[in-house]
């Protein structure tokens, strides 16, 4: 660790001063040359009474240093962190640990490796070096959408210190995001969505998982998170409670959408199937299990695996998945979408996939990957040849 100051004579006017320049303590480089107005008595006089001065403008110097960019990044995205304290206690609003740990690998594979933060004091950031890091990500082959959620990874700690006054100016205030045009989910039309239902697929787990998304929405989570109690074969219901997340375990289903979906007859058959297969059927259990442990469901992997695979016995091949963008959670928009063109009223449909507002529901429905446009075409020239009131046809025949 370098010296923090150092003293030195200057003479201006005739007069002698005794001045100190002050260095970074883990650089070593000059920040600040400041007079101790301490004067020179003969030829070093007042050198220790200087010395101490220096000392006293150092401790003052500390106080007001803002602390260094990466360290603090890395500290703030923890589980124990202040702001997730405050999130937790103070705001009744916890943090999820994915989430933390989504914004903490962030910083650590897109931030630390950028040189230019290194030894940089929160203070000494500026909107044109976060400008060179957006570019510099996107010359490294990371995406506009993923260079976006790490800058906000980086915004929410500045923010914190901005809230509690430790900082003054925002340096992200003239920082725009990266521009850029998410793909739309791709979704199943209606004689996709029965060639899936007839579908041959080895493991029930998987294939009721899939259904379960298509045919009532569920969030994977929520697939994951079933339990024998949830099924009602009484009442042809299933009571979705449970939101499953690896390291958080059963938490309340997102946005605070419990709900009650339709027990469809297609998932009668493989729940059937599971409950013969699975060493877990006590109402606590889960539905979907995992064969090596009780306490947690089948694993994501499995699943994500598991919908390549259906998608291509029921005739998708896997390049064309990914041309359409077909994703297990692009299946609940299917569900959404095929509702409403079913005729179920939204609200209806809103409560079933429980969205929390229109606005989300409608972000959800992609009728225009399931038009059929071959039957809307013969409907609108059916249309056409009918005579219309008013035409001159019908005047001559005395039609007003």
């Amino acid at each position: 660790m370098a010296s923090p100051f150092s003293i030195f004579i200057y003479t201006s006017k005739s007069k002698r001063t005794w001045y100190a320049r002050f260095y970074d303590e883990r650089t070593g480089k000059l920040i600040k040359t400041k007079s101790t107005k301490v004067p020179v008595k003969g030829k070093n006089g007042g050198k220790v009474e200087a010395h101490k001065r220096a000392e006293e403008l150092s401790r003052e110097m500390d106080k007001i240093k803002s602390p260094y960019l990466l360290p603090y990044l890395e500290s703030f995205w923890k589980p124990d962190s202040p702001y997730a304290r405050a999130k937790k206690i103070i705001e009744k609003k916890p943090l999820s640990l994915t989430y933390i740990q989504l914004n903490d690998t962030g910083i650590r594979t897109m931030v630390l490796p950028y040189e230019p933060f290194h030894e940089l004091r929160i203070t000494d950031l500026k909107p044109g070096l976060i400008k060179d890091w957006q570019l510099w990500c996107l010359e490294n082959g990371k995406g506009a959408r993923r260079v976006n959620a790490v800058m906000q990874a980086m915004k929410v700690p500045i923010n914190y210190l901005l809230s509690r006054g430790d900082i003054e100016i925002d340096p992200f205030r003239n920082v725009k995001k990266i521009p850029y045009s998410p793909k739309e989910k791709g979704i199943l039309n209606q004689e996709e969505v029965g060639n899936l239902i007839e579908s041959k697929e080895d493991d029930p787990r998987v294939k009721l998982a899939v259904l379960l998304a298509v045919l009532s929405g569920l969030r994977r989570g929520e697939v994951r998170g079933l339990r024998w109690k949830d099924i009602d074969y009484k009442a042809g219901l299933i009571n979705v409670e449970n939101n499953y997340i690896d390291r958080e375990g059963s938490k309340p289903c997102k946005w605070g959408s419990s709900r009650q979906v339709l027990l469809s007859s297609p998932f009668l058959p493989l729940l059937e199937s599971i409950r013969s297969m699975s060493p877990f059927t006590e109402q606590e259990d889960f539905v979907l299990f995992d064969l090596k442990q009780r306490e947690a469901p089948v694993s994501v992997e499995t699943i994500r695996k598991g919908f390549t695979r259906i998608m291509e016995s029921s005739g998708i091949p896997h390049a064309m998945q990914k041309q359409r963008n077909l994703t297990f959670h692009g299946m609940r928009h299917t569900f959404v979408t095929l509702a409403r063109l079913s005729g179920l009223p939204d609200i209806t449909v809103q409560a079933l996939a429980g969205h929390k507002s229109a606005e989300m529901m409608n972000h959800y429905s992609h009728a225009g990957q399931v038009i059929d446009f071959e039957d809307a075409r013969k409907r609108m020239e059916a249309l056409q040849k009918k005579k219309a009131p008013g035409s001159s046809e019908d005047c001559r025949h005395g039609v007003v």
